[in-house]
C-alpha cells in the first residue's frame, strides 16, 4: 500500500506539472503576457525548490521527482513570461 502510495504521489506531481505547462503553451500560442501573474510564479518556484529540498534530504525521491518536474515547468512559464513581456517593452 506504502508503494502505491508513492506511485500516486510521483503521478500527482507529473499531472500538476503537465496541468502548469498549459500557461507555457498559451504564452507561445498568444506571445502575450496578460493574465500571467509573474511574482506568484516566483513565489511558487521558491516554494518547489524548498519543498525539493526537504525531499531530497528526507530521501523521499518519488516527491522530489515530481517537485522537479513542477520546477522545470514552472521556470519554462517565467522565461517565456520575462521574454514576451520584455518584447512588448521593446517594441
Amino acid at each position: 500500500m506504502h508503494e502505491i502510495l508513492k506511485v500516486l504521489v510521483l503521478l500527482g506531481g507529473f499531472m500538476n506539472a503537465s496541468v502548469l505547462s498549459l500557461q507555457g503553451f498559451k504564452l507561445l500560442k498568444t506571445r502575450s503576457v496578460k493574465g500571467v501573474s509573474l511574482s506568484m510564479y516566483y513565489c511558487f518556484i521558491v516554494l518547489q525548490m524548498i519543498f525539493a529540498t526537504h525531499n531530497f534530504l528526507k530521501g523521499d525521491w518519488y516527491q522530489f521527482a515530481g517537485l522537479v518536474a513542477n520546477m522545470t515547468v514552472t521556470l519554462w512559464v517565467i522565461i517565456l513570461a520575462m521574454y514576451y513581456k520584455y518584447q512588448v517593452v521593446r517594441t
